[in-house]
């Protein structure tokens, strides 16, 4: 959905080889490139359906309480998305 998304809005950017966009994002972008429309309507249907059984699942709690996770997320430095490592 949000690969769908995102190049429907901004394909120029990531299209473009001139863009100041990172290579990178462009690439995350591009990946909606070949998803259809008629592909995406079904992932929002299935989208609206898993959000209607999880409303009727919980319709008789009043909380929800999960435990906090003791690690932080990894530093955007140590992220390679080039592959290299």
């Amino acid at each position: 959905m949000m690969s769908f998304e995102s190049y429907r809005t901004l394909q120029s950017c990531a299209d473009s080889d001139t863009s100041r966009v990172n290579a990178v994002i462009r690439t995350r972008i591009r990946a909606g490139r070949n998803i259809l429309a008629d592909e995406y309507q079904s992932i929002l249907a299935r989208r609206e359906d898993a959000k209607s059984a999880f409303a009727e699942r919980l319709e008789s709690f009043e909380a929800i309480a999960t435990p906090a996770y003791s690690e932080t997320a990894i530093p955007v430095a140590e992220v390679d998305e080039g592959g290299s490592g």
